[in-house]
């Protein structure tokens, strides 16, 4: 695949989930504050929805600034450096999407997870983009999230007790073709299993080898 090509559909993904989640988050939170009799709660939603639209904003023209050229990013290997804590990382996305949802949030990641950078914002960003979903389509109460390390693999699982979907009818969605190209950009498998009434899971499994030398 040519260069251009592929930043086209890295553009597709930046946009996506900058402009597209965030805003969704903001819609979240005003159709919150529509439904709230409580002035004080109507107002927090206001509040929370006008954060995460300026958030968004800053976001989309970082993005911008990136395609004017205004930034430089060096190509650097997937393997060239420790991401300052990966289970901090997951907490703090799906927290900040529970709040938003009223979701009821488990995580199990260790401290001792050790991802490289680079892999570590691809994984972030498919784990984000799931929350999302089931923000948006899932109807769930509940959203776990299941990170282990045994050696040179990484497992991730995101679970919610939504009401599914038929894998096989359902057409691929932006978020979820995103989720595929990031997956394959740093060589990981993902599998997406659900059925109508008994939630989603995303499976996710990358080999990472040792990062003692760096």
């Amino acid at each position: 695949m040519n260069s251009i090509e592929l930043e086209r559909r890295s553009v597709a993904r930046e946009l996506h989930d900058t402009v597209v989640q965030d805003f969704t988050v903001v819609l979240v939170q005003l159709r919150r504050a529509l439904e709230m009799q409580e002035p004080a709660e109507r107002l927090r939603h206001t509040v929370e929805g006008v954060g995460a639209a300026e958030e968004g904003l800053s976001r989309a023209r970082g993005l911008l600034h990136r395609l004017r050229g205004f930034a430089t990013h060096p190509r650097a290997s997937l393997w060239d450096e420790k991401a300052p804590c990966f289970a901090d990382d997951v907490s703090r996305v799906l927290h900040q999407v529970g709040k938003y949802a009223n979701l009821r949030i488990a995580i199990r990641c260790a401290d001792s997870v050790v991802v490289p950078a680079r892999i570590g914002r691809e994984l972030i960003q498919i784990i984000a983009e799931a929350a999302h979903n089931v923000v948006r389509h899932a109807h769930a109460s509940r959203l776990s999230c299941s990170v282990e390390q045994f050696k040179g693999l990484l497992s991730v699982e995101v679970k919610d007790d939504g009401v599914g979907f038929a894998v096989k009818r359902q057409a691929l969605g932006l978020g979820v073709l995103g989720m595929h190209e990031r997956a394959e950009m740093i060589g990981a498998s993902l599998a997406i299993e659900s059925e109508p009434e008994h939630g989603v899971a995303v499976r996710l499994a990358v080999c990472i080898p040792s990062l003692e030398h760096a």
